[in-house]
């Protein structure tokens, strides 16, 4: 699995995963927390969807309504081309992190 080094925000300070969204034909790479854009980047530097799996069943811990929803991305992503699928994995691994985080605060 290639495991990204999390950027640190000139912004607000915040060292974390990398937010990306599509802008026209190129990827903005933003900030996590407070999404001010980073850079621009190149498609191939996009974690693979494959990665992005792997990194969502290491944090699900067997939870069934969590494995229904990454494998219905899956499916869904089947027909799209391998950025959009690679986007869509990422955010979904942003979601679960997202997720997870807020479950171990009300702990």
């Amino acid at each position: 699995m290639n495991l990204l080094k999390p950027i640190k925000c000139s912004c607000c300070g915040e060292t974390n995963e990398a937010y990306y969204e599509f802008f026209g034909h190129q990827i903005k790479q933003k900030c996590l927390n407070c999404k001010t854009y980073i850079k621009f980047i190149k498609n191939d530097e996009v974690p693979d969807f494959k990665d992005s799996y792997l990194r969502i069943l290491s944090l699900s811990n067997q939870q069934n309504d969590l494995l229904n929803r990454v494998n219905a991305t899956a499916k869904v992503s089947e027909n799209l081309s391998r950025i959009e699928r690679n986007m869509m994995f990422w955010q979904l691994y942003l979601d679960v992190l997202k997720r997870r985080e807020v479950h171990h605060e009300s702990c």
